[in-house]
């Protein structure tokens, strides 16, 4: 079995993150797609691979890559609940805000 090891995500790895990340719309787009629609998969992936390349021209961003085999096989995004005390950790730590969550429970 190949070791899994971790590393800040370069431009190199945009194709690989922009397919991650479709992965993870697509079987969203599957489980609920009246909440999660889409341009396309093709739309999609472009408007996707623009955000990581911008993300990754900025210095104070951080995109973390798994890799086994020299293969890119995930990413590392962090969710956290505003009131969670680990929050300011992961700030410290140099994660930052990027999305906000709505929600209503009925």
């Amino acid at each position: 079995m190949s070791r899994i090891e971790y590393r800040r995500a370069t431009t190199q790895d945009l194709e690989a993150l922009t397919e991650l990340w479709w992965l993870m719309q697509s079987s969203h787009d599957a489980y609920c797609p009246v909440f999660y629609k889409t341009s396309g998969a093709e739309e999609s992936k472009t408007i996707c691979h623009r955000y990581f390349a911008d993300l990754l021209k900025q210095q104070s961003c951080m995109i973390y890559v798994a890799t086994s085999s020299d293969a890119v096989v995930g990413m590392i995004e962090i969710t956290v609940d505003h009131d969670n005390p680990a929050r300011r950790a992961y700030q410290e730590a140099g994660f930052c805000l990027r999305q906000d969550k709505m929600v209503k429970w009925l």
